[in-house]
């Protein structure tokens, strides 16, 4: 039997659009020269030269020159972009604390971004970022909750009223 229950619908949370770390907003950026000229660059449209200086960061331990990356690859700005690589940027950022990758990753796992949607896993990120004082993180913990409950008896119901909450 179908557990759904239509209200609440309208007041899903839905993904926001990927954006990387601003030069202005990032302590991670202001406390790294190096990561503010990359951003600075990327900024510039400058992709070739901020995707060079993200590789080197990325490989030196720099969990926001891997989200960037990460970033650059789902929106098809470098040669050869694939959002496996970039799940595996996000993780790897994500695995080092930084609270953005977390989150786009786990928005990247409930919607298929990377492949199949994994919800389970999703969740796993939402509920870290909740305990770590995320305040859309935890909203999405809650829809996340709610649609387990619903896909479990409603399977061909949960992606039109994800398109009804726009």
């Amino acid at each position: 039997a179908c557990g759904l229950v239509l209200a609440g619908a309208a007041g899903l949370v839905l993904p926001q659009p990927l954006q990387p770390v601003a030069a202005a907003a990032s302590a991670a950026v202001a406390a790294n020269p190096e990561l503010a000229a990359a951003v600075l660059r990327y900024e510039r449209g400058q992709f070739g030269a901020a995707r060079r200086a993200f590789e080197r960061l990325a490989r030196q331990g720099v969990p926001a020159a891997s989200h960037n990356l990460a970033v650059m690859h789902l929106r098809r700005e470098l040669p050869g972009a694939s959002p496996r690589q970039a799940e595996a940027l996000f993780r790897r950022a994500a695995k080092a604390g930084f609270l953005s990758a977390q989150f786009a990753l786990a928005q990247g796992l409930e919607t298929g971004q990377f492949g199949r949607p994994d919800l389970v896993q999703a969740h796993d990120w939402y509920e870290q970022l909740a305990e770590a004082g995320s305040v859309p993180a935890v909203s999405y913990t809650h829809l996340d909750v709610y649609k387990r409950q619903v896909v479990a008896g409603c399977d061909g119901l949960v992606e039109p009223l994800r398109r009804l909450a726009v």
